[in-house]
């Protein structure tokens, strides 16, 4: 019996995502057990579960078992919806001093609510539409990869409003 190489290189991408995934989950527990009303706290377990739901799909696609559970197709959209926001207020936590978060905040993750069910609704009702083959596994169909690729604009113009009113002077001040 022969081992492959490529069948050795398969199983370690795939104990590594799993681990990779598994830390994910325990940094981002261990963070709200070490601090439960920091809100910063709250924010890396958000981080760290969005890590946690490209791990879990990565974990599927690699084992060719998104076909079988279409489901878990929906967690990259939403992670990438949900990781603009994250990111954004990390950011804003970590480089304003007194930073709150108002219950009014809940805005920002209304398009990642919207991105899910759509795309629950574009997996389930295009069962007789042939998978796509650009980036299949990524994206089930072309509704999906259309809600995907405007998820990234998403988080571009996140990551452009965090460092909006950074400066480095700033950052000097700050250490000082």
């Amino acid at each position: 019996m022969e081992i492959q190489i490529g069948n050795i290189k398969l199983f370690l991408i795939l104990i590594i995502t799993f681990y990779g995934f598994l830390l994910s989950v325990l940094i981002s527990v261990g963070q709200l057990i070490a601090d439960v009303k920091s809100i910063k706290s709250w924010l890396l377990l958000d981080l760290f579960f969005v890590f946690s739901l490209y791990q879990i799909h990565y974990i599927f696609f690699i084992m060719d078992l998104l076909n079988d559970y279409k489901i878990l197709n929906i967690f990259p959209i939403t992670a990438v919806y949900l990781l603009g926001p994250v990111m954004f207020f990390i950011t804003k936590q970590s480089l304003i001093k007194n930073y709150k978060i108002r219950p009014a905040s809940i805005v920002h993750f209304i398009p990642a609510i919207i991105a899910s069910a759509l795309s629950i609704i574009f997996i389930f009702s295009s069962d007789n539409q042939a998978p796509l083959l650009l980036y299949h596994g990524y994206y089930y169909n072309q509704n999906i990869m259309i809600i995907g690729l405007s998820g990234w604009w998403f988080f571009i113009s996140y990551l452009a409003l965090s460092v909006k009113d950074f400066s480095f002077s700033d950052l000097k001040k700050a250490k000082k």
